[in-house]
Parts: structure tokens; sequence; C-alpha cells
């Protein structure tokens, strides 16, 4: 599998998507477009929709240091906060309940890239991520604002 995803959430109009890319092919616009015009295809007919069924382009950043990898995270999980307020773990169209409770974990997603790599000495790195994303600090307001793309 040339992408290990480790983090998502679906949003009604957009999603975000957290990769780990394990192999040069294909590239992440060949992959975003096959993903996007099946869904579409699907969507349009399920629905007997016609025309857009996501705004805009998709955006992408190459993360390069492992602040921004956690602090993206954090924005990934926080994004449908508008819709369901201070509970995102609320939002079943996320990975924030695989990342706080292991059970959760499908065999596709990668919370453990995370977890094992940012709290490694704590006896349960399920419960500090929680902690963290739970966390709204206006440091971290800042941080998660310099690495995401608006």
């Amino acid at each position: 599998m040339p992408y290990c995803l480790v983090a998502y959430c679906l949003m009604p109009n957009h999603f975000h998507l957290l990769l780990l890319q394990q192999a040069e092919q294909p590239t992440l616009s060949d992959l975003l477009k096959r993903l996007s015009i099946t869904y579409a295809m699907y969507f349009q007919e399920h629905h007997q929709h016609s025309g857009a069924v996501f705004q805009g382009r998709y955006k992408s950043i190459l993360i390069n240091s492992g602040n921004q990898l956690l602090y993206l995270s954090k924005y990934i999980h926080l994004n449908p906060s508008n819709l369901v307020g201070s509970q995102p773990t609320k939002y079943r169209y996320s990975s924030l309940t695989a990342f706080i409770d292991k059970s959760q974990t499908p065999a596709w997603l990668h919370p453990e890239l995370i977890l094992n790599n940012f709290f490694p000495n704590s006896p349960n790195p399920h419960k500090k991520y929680h902690q963290f994303v739970t966390d709204k600090s206006d440091q971290d307001q800042e941080i998660i604002n310099s690495v995401v793309l608006e």
C-alpha cells in the first residue's frame, strides 16, 4: 500500500486526510483525483445530484516536523467543532474515537504513528492524546494556524 491513513475527518462539503506516503507511486494527486471522482460518481447517482460535490480543489501540505504532524492531527480532529460544539468525540465521521479508544481502531487506520511517537512513555497514550486535543490554549491555536492551509 503506497499510503497509510493516519487520521481523517469527513465533513459535509470537504474532507481531511492525514496520509503517510510509503512509496512514490501513485502520486498524491492521482490518489485524490481517483478518490474524489469515484465518490462524486457514487454520490451523484445515489442522491440524483448533479454538479460539484466538493467545495474547491484539494490542498496539500508536506509535513516537515513532528510538531507539525501532531498539531495537524489536532486540527483535523477539531474540525467538526462547529457541528458538534465542544464534543468532537460525538462526531462519527472522524478518526478521533480511534485515537482515544484503542478498541475503536479499524485495521486500515494507523493512529499509532502519532500515539507511539508523541506519547511513548505514557501508560495510556490514548488518554494523553484526548487531553491534548481537548486542551484549548491560545498557544495551541497559534501553532495550528501555522500548520494548516486555509
